[in-house]
Formats: C-alpha cells, structure tokens, sequence
C-alpha cells in the first residue's frame, strides 16, 4: 500500500493510500509513526513518490534540510557453492574489494545459503542508477573477479540466481 498523503491534527491522521491492486481510500488513526525513506521525505510535491503532508510539522523543514542521504545499490547473488570459503581458513563474513563497482561483500549467515551481498554507495551507486539487470550483474561479477583474484568467467559460471533492487530509481525509496 502506497501513502500518498498525510493529513494530521491533535488526536487524529488521516492518511490517502493506493492499494496495490490501485484503489485508493483513506485510513484514519489516533497517532501514526511514520517511517519513511529520507529521499520520499524530502521529495517535493507532485515528484514521483513524493508525500503531501498537511500541515507540515513545526519544524520538519528545517529537520529535513540538515538531513541527508546517499544513493545505494545491493545486489544479492546466490552461487552453487561457497568458492569463497576456504576448508583450512576462519569463515569469511565481509569482504572489501576497493575499487570495483560493488566494494563491500558480505556472506549470508546460513552455511547452507552460498549467497554473496554486494552493496555500493554514493557518487558510484549514483552512477549506476538506471542500469539494466544482466548490466549490474556483470558489473558484480568483475568485482568479485577483482577481489578475489579470479576469472569473472569463472564466478558467472557459478551463479545460479541473482537479484538487485535500483532503490535510486524507486519512487518508494528514492535513494
């Protein structure tokens, strides 16, 4: 369910949704807590993702200027086995691959779930913002190459399912 608007006195919030089959309606409470992403706080009105609040709460715009927020990327990919463990090491659990498009790794917590988390952020993940999916995958694919010393070939031929979310371009998120 998507708000489109928040209206608020003492005592009561309405808020106008869309439900996800595109029906719009009202829900109205006592008090709200709302926890939104700083980039759809921030969006101005009419902007896709943008939330009207009416009134603006004393303070909030002043709040919301000194606030700040990246652009992010992650990308998840889940491989046949994890290559990246070695039978006479400690776990690996965070990798840094300095450099690449993806630098930062981490390993997912079940042994059974060989699963990889490449994550990006600022002026980078801005760049990438918009990039078809085989695209980010490639780009990942030469990260792990990069920090781990190894074909990109080699890791591609191992993949065996991939998912990323471009939050930059997500009017729910925006960043």
């Amino acid at each position: 369910t998507t708000v489109r608007s928040l209206r608020w006195r003492p005592g009561e919030i309405t808020a106008a949704v869309r439900d996800p089959d595109h029906a719009d309606r009202e829900v109205t409470a006592s008090r709200a807590v709302i926890t939104l992403p700083l980039g759809v706080l921030k969006a101005p009105p009419g902007a896709p993702g943008a939330i009207l609040m009416e009134p603006e709460p004393p303070g909030w715009s002043d709040a919301l200027r000194a606030l700040e927020m990246g652009a992010a990327h992650r990308i998840v990919l889940r491989f046949d086995s994890a290559w990246w463990q070695r039978p006479d090491a400690p776990p690996v659990s965070f990798i840094h691959g300095p450099g690449s498009a993806f630098p930062v790794w981490w390993v997912a917590a079940q042994e059974d779930a060989p699963h990889l988390t490449g994550w990006c952020g600022g002026p980078r993940a801005t760049s990438l913002a918009g990039r078809a999916p085989e695209v980010m995958r490639q780009a990942a694919v030469d990260s792990l190459a990069v920090t781990f010393g190894r074909p990109a070939r080699e890791i591609a031929d191992r993949i065996r399912g991939a998912h990323h979310h471009d939050w930059v371009l997500d009017p729910l998120s925006l960043g």
